[in-house]
C-alpha cells in the first residue's frame, strides 16, 4: 500500500494523540499496519510492547496477517543481526503480540490480573447464544421465585396485568442496559418519574393526533390506489372512536392498546409512497406511546419489578458460576 502525505504523517507522528477519520475501504487498517511496522523498523520497541486495537475480530485478523507478511519480507531482505531481529519479531508475533479488539484487550487484562479484578481466574466469556439461553433460564427461575414468596398473590396480579413476556423480555433487556451502563438496580429511583411520564404521554398523544390530521390533509391532494383509498376511508370513518380510546389509554391493557393496533393496521408504512414520511412518524409516535405506557406501569409497580430484577440478578449470577 502506497501512503499519501496525510497517511505518512499519521504513521510517523507519536508526540500527540491522533484521530484518523475515513470511510470504509479507504485504508485505515493499512495505515495502522504501517504505523506498527514503523515502530519496529525504527527500533522504538518490539512486538510485545505494542498494543494494536480494532473494533472487529475480522479487522484484527487482517492486520495480523498483513504484519506477518511484512515481517517475513523484512526477514528476507535483511542479514546478520538485523535478520535475527526480524526473526525474533516473527516468533513474538505468534506468541506474545497484542493485536485484538477492545473487548479482547479488556478480557486479556482481566485474566492476567484476576485477583485485582476480583474475578475467577478460570473465567470464560459467553458468546451471544450462550448469554441468551442463560438469561432466558434465569428469567424463568426469577419469575417462578416471585410467585412462591409470601406475597405470591399480589405478585400474580401484577404479572397477569403486565404479562409474563414483560418480565421475561422487557425487564431482562432493562437489566442488561443497566449493567452495561455500570448502574446498580438499587440506586435508581422512580421519584418524580410518574408526573414526568404522564406529561410525556399526553404530549405524545397530541403529536399523534396532529400527525394524523396532517396525513389526512395531504392525502386529500393525492391520487391514491383503490387499496389506499379504501383503507383511509375505513380509518377516518372510525377515527373519532379510535381517538377517544387513545385519549383514555393509561396502560398496556384494554381498548387503548387495541385502538393503536387498529390505527397501525389501517395505516401500513407501504400505504402510499408520498405519504411515507407521515406514516413512518405515526408508527414511531405510537411506539413511543407504548413505551411511555410501559414506563408508567413500571413506575406504579416498582417494588415488584425491583424484586424481580434482584431475583434475576441472583439467578443469572448463580447460573454463570455453575
Amino acid at each position: 500500500m502506497k501512503l499519501n502525505e496525510r497517511q505518512k504523517e499519521a504513521v510517523i507522528k507519536f508526540d500527540t494523540d491522533l484521530l484518523v477519520m475515513a470511510g470504509a475501504g479507504t485504508g485505515k487498517t493499512g495505515v495502522l499496519t504501517h504505523k506498527y511496522m514503523y515502530l519496529l523498523k525504527t527500533k522504538k520497541c518490539e512486538v510485545p510492547q505494542i498494543v494494536a486495537v480494532t473494533f472487529t475480530r475480522k479487522a484484527a485478523d487482517e492486520m495480523r496477517a498483513r504484519i506477518r507478511e511484512q515481517l517475513k519480507n523484512e526477514y528476507r531482505i535483511s542479514s546478520g543481526k538485523e535478520q535475527e531481529f526480524w526473526s525474533r519479531q516473527q516468533e513474538l508475533l505468534e506468541v506474545s503480540s497484542h493485536i485484538t479488539t477492545i473487548h479482547g484487550l479488556c478480557f486479556s487484562i482481566l485474566t492476567q490480573h484476576p485477583v485485582e479484578a476480583g474475578i475467577d481466574p478460570q473465567v470464560t466469556v459467553l458468546d451471544e447464544g450462550e448469554e441468551y439461553l442463560l438469561k432466558a433460564k434465569a428469567a424463568k427461575n426469577a419469575l417462578s421465585a416471585l410467585l412462591t414468596g409470601d406475597e405470591a398473590k399480589s405478585m400474580l396480579q401484577v404479572i397477569l396485568s403486565l404479562g409474563s413476556n414483560f418480565f421475561l423480555e422487557n425487564l431482562t433487556g432493562l437489566y442488561s442496559a443497566l449493567r452495561d451502563a455500570g448502574e446498580e438496580i438499587e440506586t435508581r429511583s422512580a421519584r418524580g418519574e410518574a408526573t414526568r411520564n404522564e406529561t410525556d404521554l399526553e404530549e405524545l398523544k397530541s403529536k399523534l393526533f396532529s400527525e394524523i390530521e396532517l396525513l389526512k390533509n395531504k392525502a386529500c391532494d393525492l391520487k391514491l390506489t383503490s387499496r389506499a383509498e379504501q383503507l383511509l376511508s375505513d380509518f377516518f370513518s372510525r377515527w373519532t372512536e379510535l381517538k377517544a380510546e387513545v385519549v383514555r389509554a393509561e396502560s398496556l391493557v384494554g381498548n387503548g392498546l387495541e385502538a393503536m393496533e387498529d390505527i397501525l393496521s389501517y395505516l401500513p408504512k407501504n400505504l402510499n409512497q408520498q405519504l411515507k414520511p407521515e406514516l413512518e412518524r405515526v408508527h414511531g409516535i405510537i411506539a413511543f406511546i407504548k413505551t411511555a405506557l410501559a414506563t408508567k406501569e413500571a413506575a406504579a409497580q416498582k417494588p415488584v419489578l425491583m424484586k424481580y430484577l434482584r431475583l434475576f440478578d441472583q439467578e443469572y449470577t448463580e447460573i454463570k458460576r455453575a
